[in-house]
């Protein structure tokens, strides 16, 4: 901060307040001075406000070559300058180009000026502060101008600019304090000019001009103090002698002022961001202090004011600078502003207490399959043909009711051909007994009980060749029989399931993160793929104690009663959803719990 000005600059400065000739000779000249004057200045431009709102136009700039204007980042900068309230100066949001508001006159479209900062990021804030007090010169041109430059010769800002640069060029809070009140003492002809800052509910005299130490026990010390803290509180100008049917309270001052000869006094609060931090006294004898060193004194205040507390904070313990932006922070929360915003904030804060500390029901989710307790497998009895199929999946059957039918012609020509060997045996076995052939006969007998096991086998054959129901139930399954009738069948191959209706189970696809949720007896609620809107009450009765894999991890299965009057349509084969009542836990938790789960066996916390 130091430096920012070579001899010579401030006239040249008020110079241009007073040039004579057009506008467009006028801009170039004055944005070349911040080009030449400030340090960290690389470029410079002067834009004016037109048409629809967020419309500019760059008037005058040290480069203006189109291609090189950094577009977005004026309008970034001068956003805040069109807000309501306006703002003074803003930065972009890259940080690297600041815009000032500059004065042109009433009714007059907003202008500005902008600068790309080469600096430090960190003093473009204070830069720009710094230059406020040149913002009135377009306007002070203007007048000079329109004929009226007697008014604008003297403008407050001048003096407030050689103050402010004395300020600004230390960088403790002390050593800036006393270079204020000695610049202060030596601009308004004052004999002293004190600084008193505001801590823990009391104004302390901090900084006098011409003193390098301050006895604060002293007598006049306390009774300065009085003096600012009646200034604080009242949070107004106070003069002495206090002007003729004035309001404010003075006993303080004019308790002060009895310990001096013929005192003309003024103090000041001191603000930064709308808010007093301190308070500025100045004493001389004999001439009062006039208006235009009162708006003098108001100008330097509201320059210096922020400047004197960002060194203050700075400038203190660590654990102080903690606590005071916590309490400023709890204070703009607390306060009477942005309503809305904190009623959202409070209502997201108690949704998310309630979220912790309020526990609802916890279900565990898992897929299953309708399974039948009672189930029939239907082979083919012997090796043939299939000749007809009765029945297909899904079909409810009765007891005793034909299914399929296998292809008999052969085993009716095989009981045929047993029939006649045995009836020509018997004969001849007859014939052998009448003739004495008792050997011929016992062969014969032989040959006849042969013929006749054939003839019970194919009695067999042909009885089963027609395959019933064994009991009431549903077809589960048939293997596509339709599609293969004529063809050959092997003895033992399964040609159809068939299931009872009355004892139908869940089996649940449970995941091995849920599985310590779940338990014999545990109630839940079943919802099928083909009836969404419905549940069912269920009972867990079994857990199968080895986990198997799938692609989406290990799953347990899990057994489970329906706990109500079975459906006509449930069938066997069904899927849907299951949930597990698995006890209450907190919102925040059944949200988060895998996320968390799946992290701490990451990191192995």
């Amino acid at each position: 901060m130091k430096d920012f000005l070579q001899p010579g600059d401030l006239e040249k400065l008020q110079a241009l307040r007073q040039f004579k000739g057009l506008p467009k000779s006028f801009w170039p000249e004055y944005v070349q001075w911040f080009k030449n004057s400030i340090p960290g200045v690389e470029e410079a431009w002067v834009i004016l406000a037109h048409g629809n709102a967020g419309q500019w136009q760059i008037i005058a700039g040290t480069l203006m070559v189109k291609e090189a204007i950094p577009m977005q980042e004026m309008a970034s900068a001068v956003q805040s300058l069109a807000s309501v309230p306006p703002s003074p100066c803003s930065i972009s949001a890259g940080g690297s180009l600041g815009a000032l508001s500059l004065a042109i006159g009433d009714n007059e479209p907003l202008c500005a000026l902008l600068i790309s900062w080469g600096g430090s990021p960190a003093n473009l804030e204070s830069v720009l502060r710094f230059l406020i007090f040149t913002s009135d010169v377009p306007l002070a041109f203007k007048r000079f101008n329109e004929g009226e430059a007697e008014r604008w010769k003297d403008t407050p800002s001048f003096d407030t600019l050689k103050v402010a640069t004395k300020v600004f060029e230390q960088d403790q809070f002390l050593p800036s304090a006393m270079a204020l009140c000695n610049e202060l003492a030596k601009t308004f002809g004052s004999d002293m000019a004190f600084l008193g800052w505001h801590r823990n509910g009391y104004t302390r005299l901090v900084a006098a001009s011409h003193l390098e130490k301050i006895e604060t026990k002293m007598e006049a010390a306390r009774l300065i103090e009085a003096a600012m803290d009646e200034t604080f509180d009242q949070d107004d100008e106070i003069t002495w002698p206090s002007i003729q049917d004035s309001i404010r309270i003075t006993r303080d001052h004019e308790q002060y002022a009895a310990t001096l000869a013929h005192p003309q006094l003024v103090s000041l609060p001191l603000r930064s961001h709308g808010k007093t931090i301190g308070v500025l006294m100045l004493q001389r004898s004999g001439v009062p202090y006039h208006r235009k060193e009162l708006l003098s004194l108001r100008l330097i205040g509201d320059q210096v004011g922020s400047y004197l507390e960002q060194l203050d904070t700075t400038g203190r313990p660590f654990p102080h600078r903690l606590w005071k932006t916590t309490r400023q922070s709890l204070k703009g929360f607390l306060g009477p502003t942005h309503t809305g915003a904190k009623l959202l904030g409070l209502f997201i804060s108690i949704l998310l207490l309630a979220g912790f500390l309020i526990p609802v029901p916890y279900r565990v989710e898992a897929p299953f399959v309708v399974r039948a307790s009672s189930q029939a497998f239907i082979p083919a009895p012997f090796s043939g043909y299939l000749e007809s199929i009765e029945v297909a999946t899904g079909s409810q059957v009765d007891e005793g009711q034909l299914l399929l039918k296998l292809d008999s012609t052969e085993w009716t020509w095989e009981a045929a051909r047993a029939q006649a060997d045995l009836d020509r045996y018997q004969s001849e076995a007859l014939r052998a007994e009448s003739e004495g052939e008792f050997a011929a006969m016992q062969v014969f007998l032989a040959q006849a009980e042969q013929a006749s096991a054939i003839l019970q086998l194919a009695q067999i054959r042909l009885e089963s060749a027609e395959v019933r129901a064994p009991f009431a139930g549903i077809i589960s399954e048939d293997g596509d029989l339709e599609e293969q009738l004529g063809a050959p069948v092997t003895q033992g191959d399964l040609l159809m399931k068939i299931a009872r209706l009355e004892d139908l189970y869940l089996v649940l696809d449970i995941d091995e993160s849920d599985i310590s949720d779940v338990a014999i007896g545990r109630p839940g609620v079943a919802s099928f793929a083909s009836a969404v809107g419905e549940t069912y009450p269920l009972e867990i009765r079994l857990l199968h104690p080895t986990a198997f894999p799938k692609e989406s991890g290990n799953i347990f299965f899990a057994e489970a009663d329906f706990t109500a009057q079975p459906e006509d349509w449930w069938r066997p084969g069904m899927t849907g959803l299951a949930k597990i009542e698995a006890g209450r836990r907190s919102f925040i938790w059944i949200m988060t719990h895998r996320a968390i789960d799946w992290l701490r066996l990451f990191f192995w916390i």
